[in-house]
C-alpha cells in the first residue's frame, strides 16, 4: 500500500476513568489514530463527542497530536462517551454507559469529511456498532470502494451480539481479536469445539472459511500473537512474562496501530507482528493509553526508520 494511502478509523472517542490515575483520552479508534499520527501516518477520526468539557478535551487531546478533527462530530443532545475502567485479576473491565455521543456518528457529516474520498484502509469495531445510527453510518462507509478493511474485535459485555459479529467479519479483510474474544467469537456463531492441542488453529481456520478472511490477527497477551492467513500461512510470535507492567489498558490498540502501519509500509507478515508485540509491551509500562509524551515512540521510529513527528505534551 503506497505511503500516502488515505485512512480511516471510524468509532468510539471517549474519556477513560482509570482506577489509579486521572482521566485519560481513550477509545479504540482515538488511540489508534494517535499512535498512527505519532509513527508519521495522517489518519482520519470519524467519531461524535458531546457539547461539554470531556468533548472539548477529546478535541483538545486530538489536535495536539497533530489529528485531523475534521471527522470528529459534534453532538448537542448527548454526553462525550465514558469507560470506567475496573482493575480485575483477568485483565481490565470496563462499563461503558449506553446512549454517548460517539453511539450517533451521523453518515452525511462522516462523508463529508471524507471530501469525495474513499479510503484505502478503514479501521472499525464491534462496539462502535451497539448504537443504530453509529451502525447506519459505518455501513454507509463500508459501502465505499475500500481497498482493504481492517476489524478489531473489541468485545464489551453487553454490547455485542450475534449479528453484529457475523456482519463485522462478513465485512473484514482482516481481523484483530484477542484469545479470549476468539474463543466468545466462536461460541457466538456455533463453530465445532476445537482440538484441544491447537484450538486457535482451528477456530481461525474456520473463520476464514466461512467469511472470505484474507488475514485473523490473535493476541495473547504477554504471551505474544499469531497471524494465521487464507493461504494457510501462520506467523508465531512468542514471549517472556512481563515483569514491569504498569496497566494493560490501550495494549490491544498500540497492537492494532503498528499492524495498520506494517500494512501501510509494506513489511513483511513476520516482522509486522514482532514488532506490534514490542510496541504492545512497552505502552504496558506507562499509565493509559495513549502517552502524553513522544518519548516512548522515538525508539520505534529510529528503529523502524519512520518519519519523524513530535507529540505535544
Amino acid at each position: 500500500m503506497r505511503r500516502d494511502a488515505r485512512v480511516i478509523l471510524f468509532g468510539e472517542a471517549l474519556v477513560d476513568e482509570l482506577p489509579s490515575a486521572r482521566a485519560h483520552p481513550g477509545g479504540a479508534p482515538f488511540n489508534v489514530a494517535c499512535h498512527l499520527r505519532a509513527f508519521g501516518v495522517a489518519p482520519l477520526l470519524i467519531s461524535r463527542v458531546g457539547e461539554d468539557p470531556e468533548g472539548e478535551m477529546l478535541h483538545r487531546a486530538a489536535l495536539r497530536r497533530g489529528l485531523d478533527t475534521r471527522g470528529i462530530q459534534t453532538d448537542r443532545d448527548h454526553l462525550t462517551g465514558l469507560a470506567v475502567v475496573r482493575a480485575a485479576e483477568e485483565g481490565p473491565r470496563f462499563e461503558i454507559p449506553p446512549a454517548r455521543a460517539w453511539d450517533f456518528i451521523r453518515a452525511d457529516e462522516a462523508l463529508r469529511a471524507l471530501r469525495g474520498e474513499a479510503p484505502d484502509l478503514l479501521y472499525f469495531g464491534t462496539l462502535a456498532q451497539r448504537g443504530a445510527v453509529s451502525r447506519a453510518a459505518l455501513c454507509r462507509l463500508l459501502g465505499l470502494e475500500i481497498r482493504s478493511r481492517f476489524l478489531d474485535v473489541n468485545l464489551r459485555p453487553p454490547w455485542f451480539d450475534v449479528e453484529t459479529v457475523e456482519r463485522s467479519l462478513a465485512s473484514a479483510d482482516v481481523v484483530k481479536a484477542s484469545e479470549d474474544e476468539l474463543r466468545i467469537v466462536a461460541d457466538l456463531l456455533g463453530l465445532p469445539d476445537p482440538d484441544p492441542e491447537d484450538g486457535v488453529t482451528e477456530r481461525v481456520e474456520a473463520l476464514i472459511r466461512a467469511y472470505g478472511i484474507r488475514n485473523v490477527v490473535v493476541t495473547r497477551g504477554e504471551r505474544g500473537a499469531r497471524l494465521l492467513t487464507g493461504s494457510g500461512d501462520q506467523t508465531i510470535v512468542a514471549r517472556p512474562p512481563l515483569d514491569d507492567v504498569v496497566d494493560t489498558v490501550g495494549a490491544g490498540d498500540a497492537f492494532s496501530a503498528v499492524l495498520l502501519l506494517g500494512a501501510l509500509r509494506g513489511w513483511p507478515d513476520s516482522v509486522t507482528l514482532v514488532r506490534a508485540d514490542e510496541f504492545a509491551r512497552a505502552l504496558c509500562r506507562i499509565p493509559g493509553a495513549i502517552p502524553q509524551n513522544d518519548a516512548i515512540y522515538r525508539p520505534f521510529r529510529a528503529a523502524w526508520d519512520l518519519d519523524e513527528l513530535r507529540v505535544s505534551a
